[in-house]
């Protein structure tokens, strides 16, 4: 079926000007489910929430479409996770009572960290197990956590291992749903190639995500169904389509191989796969549509190139046909991430090049020689490391095994320099936290500034960890995530959700700003109060209380003559590279709750 965009997006429209779809019914046969068994786990409930959606959900099937996402559970259109029936535990007055504690903690942060929501548990910019339900599919996925089910300890190690079968089944379920839908739909449709198109998803559908995919077109229904699955049934976001070429290379190639798909076919079913993400969005219209303060941001990323977990570089025609859309299509969104690998073809590189040189998208590229071994420095395995994607933004995230909290607390650098300097303005915090901070304005050199800095970077960032962690190690009560976890190495080995520490790797984030201006700042007063000792300390820091009055002189000199992050002098490049190691090291290394 030729792709028909403005088809597709006319459907789209008229279901989503509906608004979110009502699900006071699916919530109310929940209810009554949880209520006749007070004595269950949070996994007991998650269970009941997915077989409840399994049973009841509305599978909507877009005729102009080729793939199958939407399940009427509740979710804006605009979102990729979070709401729906899926905040369903978190709705409840346990779950409020538990956000209210989240956010009772964090006023004598404010103005130091701006806070993304909750940042005491992982809302956002999660990845799926790609490669297992690429392996295994959903099926093969739940007969694993059915024979671990066997030696399960205790009664939370079963009712994990049970939520996380019945999340699987779940989804083979609402997946047959739609192959059902789409069968009837296709019966009674006039357009052969609207028939065609329905029969196709339906075949399709009937075949995954219970089994591994066979065809190009199976890869991307499993990848998009999954991702907007897990999304609507866990209240948490998967913000990554993941790997794409590497996973649906083989796929394609085998495709072409038989006859299967034409390389124009391909093409058609790859454009319409991208497409979605814009679509279903809005984001064509966002400047037309949308009003003062929406949030039009995706959150979705999709990944080219890179290597495989053996090191080997990727780049295939799915490669060349994600890149050949983006470019005739103007997308703007899944946002799209290009790894570069060392021995990346020399085609490759002249495709991402030519695709710059169109000037239609922001790219994100990926050095890998730097990201997978800051990954391995970090203590993960290399093949695992080579798997790495970005999570939602840029930030990365390994594919399959790893669970990671970032983008959830942005804190400010410049504000840890304000309370070494000027330790009066922090009296108050340092009795609320109960922290001493080092007086930096009392230094007589600059290192005994220097030190005092960083000896309160630390101080402040481990209290905020400490005050999260207390948080974070009870988020399984109010937001397990069994369905996510089964599709993630370890959790079911390990029989522990994801949310509770049973990933691989369970990593988090304090997301430390303003670097440049701390650099520039501390370069400045190093140079012109301890090596030329134009004005001693005091007086440097009457000075920048008041802003600067009376002394445009000396503001000009520091402006203009005393070198800057970037600027090309040779000293403030030294002095910046070792800053950036020392803010590290000191913000770095505090455990969290889940063992990471």
């Amino acid at each position: 079926m030729p792709w028909n965009p403005a088809a597709f997006r006319a459907e789209l429209d008229a279901f989503y000007s509906q608004g979110p779809a009502d699900i006071s019914a699916l919530d109310a046969a929940l209810e009554r489910r949880c209520e006749a068994h007070p004595e269950w786990l949070p996994w007991q409930r998650k269970a009941a929430l997915y077989e409840v959606a399994a049973n009841l959900a509305e599978p909507v099937v877009f005729a102009h479409c080729p793939f199958f996402f939407e399940l009427a559970l509740g979710r804006h259109r605009r979102e990729w996770g979070f709401g729906g029936l899926g905040s369903w535990l978190r709705r409840s007055p346990e779950g409020q009572a538990f956000e209210q504690r989240c956010a009772a903690w964090k006023g004598p942060y404010q103005g130091l960290v701006l806070f993304n929501g909750m940042a005491d548990v992982d809302l956002d910019h999660h990845t799926i197990g790609y490669d297992n339900l690429f392996r295994e599919g959903l099926n093969g996925i739940a007969a694993r956590a059915e024979a671990r089910l066997q030696s399960a300890a205790d009664d939370a190690q079963r009712a994990f291992l049970e939520a996380a079968i019945a999340g699987c089944r779940a989804l083979v379920t609402l997946a047959r749903r739609f192959a059902q839908r789409a069968r009837t739909m296709a019966a009674s449709a006039r357009e052969a190639e609207v028939r065609d198109n329905l029969l196709r998803l339906a075949d399709s559908a009937e075949a995954v995500p219970g089994e591994a995919p066979r065809t190009y077109h199976e890869g991307l229904c499993a990848i998009l169904f999954v991702r907007e699955a897990v999304g609507s049934l866990e209240g948490m976001a998967v913000s990554t389509l993941g790997m794409v070429d590497r996973l649906c290379g083989p796929l394609l190639a085998a495709d072409l191989a038989t006859g299967r798909l034409t390389l124009d076919q391909a093409y058609e079913l790859t454009s319409a796969w991208l497409a979605i993400c814009d679509a279903k969005f809005g984001s064509e219209a966002f400047d037309a549509a949308t009003e003062p303060g929406d949030h039009v941001e995706t959150s979705t990323t999709v990944f080219i190139g890179g290597c495989d977990a053996e090191g080997v570089p990727v780049y295939n025609e799915v490669t060349q046909l994600i890149l050949r859309a983006y470019g005739e299509l103007r997308l703007l969104n899944p946002k799209l991430q290009a790894r570069f690998s060392p021995g990346a073809p020399k085609a490759y590189r002249r495709a991402v090049a030519d695709f710059v040189a169109l000037g239609t998208n922001a790219l994100c590229v990926y050095n890998d020689e730097v990201v997978i071994a800051a990954n391995v420095a970090a203590g993960k395995a290399l093949k695992d490391c080579r798997l790495y994607v970005g999570g939602g933004c840029q930030e990365n995230i390994l594919q399959n095994c790893e669970i990671h909290n970032r983008g959830a607390m942005f804190f400010s650098l410049p504000r840890v320099l304000e309370a070494t300097l000027y330790p009066e303005r922090w009296t108050e915090f340092c009795r609320s936290e109960a922290v001493s901070l080092v007086n930096g304005a009392a230094a007589t050199s600059f290192d005994g500034l220097y030190q005092a800095f960083l000896t309160n970077l630390r101080t402040i960032v481990g209290q905020l960890v400490a005050r999260r962690n207390v948080n974070e190690a009870d988020g399984w009560q109010y937001n397990p995530c069994p369905l996510h976890s089964a599709t993630l190495d370890d959790c079911i080995a390990n029989a522990r959700d994801v949310v509770a520490g049973g990933a691989r790797y369970s990593s988090g984030a304090v997301d430390l700003c303003g670097i440049g201006t701390v650099i520039d700042s501390l370069f400045a007063l190093r140079r012109v109060v301890f090596e030329e000792a134009r004005v001693p300390l005091e007086r440097m820091l009457r000075i920048l209380a008041d802003n600067w009055a009376d002394e445009e002189p000396l503001r000009q000199y520091v402006l203009h003559r005393v070198g800057k992050y970037g600027s090309g002098d040779d000293d403030a490049a030294a002095f910046a590279r070792q800053a950036f190691a020392d803010v590290a090291a000191a913000s770095s290394g505090f455990p969290n709750s889940r063992g990471g």
